[in-house]
């Protein structure tokens, strides 16, 4: 018995030893406060220039533009190049299209694309850049192969024939960038793309949920990318990014279809949360709470309640127009915080680790290769539900729309490490 198990273990170890290619995908911080409006976004045919998190540059694209990169390390190509013939197969969802939405306004919607394409390969002597575009939007396919290697097919986008010749580790990388496509009358603040036309209002809550994957020989990476953006009608404010986080909250129909005579003292989902912060940006270990005010820092916020149409400022609450309800948010993927309930009272004063959710952190690129966008990334991500449950009950209340608000808040340290 002894001997089969020593065997088993030397045996994985040398599976270990021949997998030693790996696989990589981070996120970027180009998705965070968009301007929608930004000319500079034409992202298509064109390379990396400049390093700095400043505006997007009109040239070319820079960090700010980027939404991610990705990669293949330490593909051993001794005696075998069958890996340099495996191509990458790229998935990019966005489960309402590929559109910047206005939460409070649906029906205003700005077209994007994420372009993948310019980055390095390399062997142990030399660096090679290439240009290339594989491009993600409404209209083309979700699921696409990036080729690695190609000597006669014209069809295969990054070639690596060139590094063929010599017995090397090898690897490559490629960045994903945002494109903005189409161009905005600055008067009737229309966006015109593909001979269609998309009124734009002046917003703050253009938001999409983006989930890139890479899939390499059975192997896999993902990484969901909330993005946040804004509209100010201004033509020539061309604002840097300045955006720290991403936060998507995506509310069900049932949100808006509670039944006080149903759905009292039963927990009933009614939206979807998802958050991305890199901790590059100078914070860290966020937190996540739910408050009745949209004011993080208020001293007292109230507890939860639905309160009648008719109500006015200075109507007293009873048990007849109003009813107070709880909030929970439930993990999906993405924390060791399983779930946590608020009753609307949480602030930044009294919010920590033991009564808030905790987003995961995340690392890749953690080798430490010298590829250039190879440096370590570290980034925390989020996937939850939001849940409420009324007051349970039998008392009667007043005929009519009940309304009530709640806040999704994000606090976090100061301090990249």
């Amino acid at each position: 018995m002894m001997k089969r198990i020593s065997f088993t273990l030397i045996l994985l170890n040398l599976l270990m030893i021949l997998s030693a290619a790996n696989l990589e995908l981070a996120p970027y911080n180009g998705a965070s406060g968009i301007n929608i409006a930004n000319p500079n976004y034409k992202n298509e045919g064109t390379i990396w220039k400049n390093p700095a998190n400043g505006a997007p540059i009109a040239d070319g694209y820079n960090n700010t533009e980027m939404l991610g990169v990705g990669g293949i390390y330490n593909i051993n190509t001794l005696n075998n190049k069958t890996d340099l013939e495996e191509p990458i197969i790229v998935t990019v969802t966005c489960p309402y299209g590929f559109y910047l939405v206005s939460q409070s306004n649906p029906n205003y919607k700005r077209p994007f694309r994420i372009v993948m394409g310019q980055g390095q390969r390399r062997n142990d002597t030399n660096n090679y850049e290439y240009e290339a575009d594989i491009i993600f939007e409404e209209g083309r396919p979700q699921q696409q192969d990036v080729n690695l290697r190609t000597e006669e097919d014209a069809a295969a986008v990054f070639s690596m024939n060139t590094l063929l010749s010599g017995d090397y580790q090898v690897g490559f990388w490629f960045n994903i960038v945002l494109d903005l496509p189409g161009e905005i009358d600055p008067v009737t603040n229309v966006l015109t793309y593909n001979n269609y036309s998309y009124p734009l209002v002046e917003a703050d809550d253009y938001t999409a949920l983006v989930t890139i994957t890479l899939l390499w020989k059975g192997e896999e990476r993902s990484v969901t990318i909330p993005f946040s953006g804004y509209y100010n009608g201004v033509p020539s404010d061309y604002d840097a990014n300045e955006g720290l986080a991403s936060l998507y909250v995506d509310p069900y129909a049932s949100a808006a279809h509670l039944s006080i005579e149903r759905d009292r003292g039963t927990w009933v989902p009614v939206a979807k949360l998802d958050f991305l912060l890199q901790q590059s940006t100078g914070y860290k270990n966020p937190l996540i709470f739910l408050s009745s005010s949209s004011n993080p820092a208020d001293p007292s916020p109230g507890e939860f309640k639905l309160v009648h149409q008719n109500v006015t400022y200075d109507t007293p609450l009873t048990n007849t127009n109003s009813i107070g309800f709880e909030g929970r948010i439930r993990t999906i993927k993405g924390s060791s915080t399983p779930v946590r309930s608020f009753d609307g009272t949480m602030n930044i004063i009294n919010v920590d680790a033991n009564n808030s959710i905790n987003p995961s952190e995340d690392k890749a690129y953690e080798s430490g290769n010298t590829m250039e966008h190879g440096a370590p990334q570290t980034f925390y991500t989020y996937s939850g539900e939001i849940d409420v449950m009324l007051d349970a009950g039998s008392n009667v209340m007043i005929d009519g729309i009940y309304t009530g608000t709640m806040y999704v808040h994000v606090v976090a340290e100061v301090g990249a490490s």
